[in-house]
């Protein structure tokens, strides 16, 4: 018996590897704005940060009065490598596949919804949630605030301190400190110094089952 009443999930470097196919899709994007050397280390310095989309603009020269432009070209080819390139985490699938059928799973990303959708479209994702708070969501605000997990928590009809949310940065780390939610961050990078330490951290998520079960 698990001590947790629900799961919560962070989908990006969670549940499904999109940083190269965010990275791509900003690249395209940029290529109508004169830009087509985007660093690949810039933008995942930028990506690390969680900055908005015009973070991303000023920082590469474009002029943010393209940011609905931009936005527009980069969520076409976004969605269009989603549906034809989404593929899962390592074992989040068959983790997703064990958890649901002893717990209700919630989803709460910054991501939107149509990126989700185009995910579930290839890999059928939501299958397994049963709660999805997103970025369309009334109210939204981005990560460290704790409103996805909140609502998230929510929606699931439990208290946040009845919880466990999964992520892989430290702003998901922060995010639930700020929900009062239990926190498991996975990751193989050592958190010494970090300002925010998780409850629980494991290297990988296949861990995750087990790990669960002997919660009580």
């Amino acid at each position: 018996m698990t001590r947790y009443a629900a799961i919560i999930f962070d989908m990006d470097g969670t549940l499904i590897d999109t940083i190269g196919h965010t990275e791509r899709a900003y690249a395209l994007a940029m290529e109508a704005f004169g830009r087509p050397n985007m660093s690949s280390t810039d933008f995942r310095n930028l990506y690390e940060k969680n900055v908005k989309t015009i973070e991303y603009l000023k920082h590469f020269g474009i002029d943010p009065k393209h940011t609905e432009d931009f936005r527009a070209r980069r969520d076409q080819q976004y969605v269009n490598v989603l549906k034809a390139q989404s593929e899962w985490m390592r074992d989040a699938e068959e983790v997703l596949k064990t958890l649901h059928t002893v717990l209700p799973l919630g989803l709460a990303t910054g991501a939107q919804r149509q990126y989700i959708n185009a995910i579930h479209e290839r890999l059928g994702m939501l299958h397994y949630i049963k709660a999805v708070v997103c970025a369309d969501d009334e109210g939204y605000k981005r990560k460290p605030d704790p409103f996805l997990l909140l609502k998230a928590a929510e929606s699931l009809g439990i208290e946040p301190q009845n919880a466990l949310y999964i992520g892989d940065q430290l702003t998901d780390v922060r995010a639930a400190k700020a929900a009062h939610m239990p926190c498991c961050l996975v990751t193989q990078v050592s958190l010494e110094g970090a300002d925010v330490q998780p409850d629980i951290v494991i290297r990988h998520l296949r861990e995750l089952p087990e790990l669960i079960s002997h919660q009580s």
